[in-house]
């Protein structure tokens, strides 16, 4: 078949047409932020992906930022183990992002699916997005929300990573207390916990925590909440992966364990160094996966694995050697020096500043308390107070009321505290599941992100197989709130008939 009959045969003309060519589909999946749709080039006579922002969602300058920034960061690299970016823009007031397609899977759908993978098998799935992600920080961008869903396992079995919707050039890249709650905390480094300055070592913390979830079939540390999970990463070592399945080998513990130290000194300087040792400890190397399910014929061959492992180990090479032949930056040597005679300086004032000019108090507690009540007190105790600029989704504190504040044990008069203020709990548009099986459509919702409770109740009907979901309340379209309920009608066939006592009647 053609591209042209291809076209003819499976287009709606009636369908939504995006910046005058991008011709709409049908759904993919449903997030906080965006809808993205299967969609057709008309220019180009080719199947792409279209992320559409909500439309409540378009006079949200940071929310619009960042769909830029997803944008700007994916285009710029070329290479297969990342999502290509195709277009960018706005169309009646809406923005949008053309994506490359990638029909597949992605690694959570494989995780929950599979529990957990042999090494072999996840050095096959994930060693293509490891060097895409090498080949992000050999640009200068970290990308800041590493996971499992943002790892797309395609068709043909090379994975790739998408959704820069985070990323940020090294060179000014920090965290903020909203990029917690945003980024999955399951993955989230302690520096980033924290509010501090993310480089490549912090993606490589992310890596780490997927490479466990591969190994063990969970996340290494949980939580009742995306606080107190993101709390956990910021205070707690990751476990070693043998400590809950035994057997695994101690390469791989000694691999994990160096990618999630507290310490960002102590882990791998980047992703193509995670990639060389994650690599090295799998003696095997890469092993055939076998993803079919019924739904997918995807079988994961290690040639793409193979390939990204040469390329990583190229990479690392060309990195030593200029390493080597550079020395000690002349810039580092002076600072050195310059340290030394500050620290020689710094002893006698300090008595003063300690005593005196800066003595230390008690932080006021201001969680769960208005903004404004907060910034008062905090004020009022001598502390300086700056409030974040991008609000926090949270399902237990008020909307403008703090979720966070960035210091909490005692401190210094004139400290600087942040503070984080809650955007109150997630929402998102329902999708169509009526006709749906209701497996299928419980899969649907649950992939809103939103915790929602799904129940169901039962309904006879003549005409529906059973299982099928007959109705939804709310209904199909309606904005639903994080932790909200659903309950979905769902058929059990035709009404049982009762048979009337014909014993003693004749044939007829």
């Amino acid at each position: 078949m053609t591209t042209q009959d291809l076209h003819t045969s499976i287009v709606d003309p009636t369908a939504q047409v995006v910046a005058g060519r991008y011709r709409l589909l049908g759904p993919l999946g449903t997030g906080g932020m965006a809808t993205v749709h299967r969609a057709l080039d008309d220019v180009l006579q080719r199947h792409v992906a279209v992320k559409l922002l909500h439309p409540h969602l378009t006079d949200d300058r940071r929310v619009l930022d960042r769909f830029k920034r997803e944008a700007q960061a994916a285009a710029s690299l070329q290479h297969a183990g990342v999502v290509a970016v195709h277009d960018w823009g706005v169309d009646d007031d809406v923005p949008f992002l053309v994506m490359e397609l990638v029909e597949g899977r992605s690694m959570r759908r494989v995780l929950d699916l599979r529990g957990r993978l042999r090494p072999g098998e996840a050095l096959s799935l994930l060693a293509p997005a490891i060097g895409g992600l090498g080949a992000a920080h050999t640009a200068g961008i970290v990308h800041r929300d590493v996971t499992p869903s943002n790892l797309l396992i395609a068709a043909d079995g090379s994975s790739k990573l998408g959704d820069f919707g985070l990323a940020r050039s090294i060179a000014a890249t920090s965290a903020t207390f909203a990029d917690v709650v945003v980024g999955s905390p399951h993955y989230l480094s302690p520096e980033a916990t924290h509010g501090k300055p993310l480089d490549a070592r912090s993606d490589v913390y992310s890596l780490g925590c997927v490479l466990f979830e591969c190994l063990t079939g969970r996340p290494p540390l949980e939580g009742d909440s995306p606080v107190a999970i993101a709390t956990r990463h910021g205070r707690d070592a990751v476990p070693a992966p043998s400590t809950v399945v035994p057997g695994l080998d101690a390469a791989l513990d000694a691999v994990v364990l160096r990618a999630t130290a507290i310490d960002p000194e102590e882990r791998f300087e980047d992703a193509t160094a995670f990639g060389m040792a994650f690599a090295d400890a799998v003696p095997g190397g890469p092993v055939p996966v076998d993803l079919r399910d019924g739904s997918t014929t995807i079988v994961v061959l290690p040639e793409h694995a193979t390939r990204t492992l040469g390329d990583l180990s190229a990479t690392t090479m060309v990195r030593d050697e200029a390493r080597r032949r550079r020395g000690v930056p002349p810039r580092l040597k002076a600072l050195l020096v310059t340290l030394v005679v500050l620290s020689m300086l710094a002893g006698g004032g300090w008595v003063a500043w300690d005593r005196v000019v800066a003595p230390v108090t008690a932080v006021p507690e201001v969680v769960g308390q208005p903004v404004t009540d907060a910034r008062s007190l905090l004020e009022n105790a001598g502390f300086a107070v700056t409030v974040d600029d991008e609000r926090v989704f949270d399902r237990e504190i008020a909307e403008g009321s703090v979720v966070a504040q960035s210091v909490t044990e005692p401190a210094r008069r004139n400290t600087t505290i942040t503070l984080v203020v809650s955007a109150g709990p997630r929402t998102a548009e329902l999708p169509a599941v009526v006709g749906q099986d209701v497996g299928t459509a419980t899969t649907a919702i649950e992939e809103l992100d939103l915790a929602l409770v799904v129940r169901t109740t039962d309904a006879f009907d003549d005409a529906a197989a059973v299982g099928t979901v007959l109705g939804m309340s709310p209904s199909v379209g309606a904005i639903v709130t994080e932790g909200g309920e659903v309950t979905l009608t769902v058929s059990q066939g035709p009404a049982p008939v009762a048979v009337p006592d014909v014993r003693g009647d004749t044939e007829a």
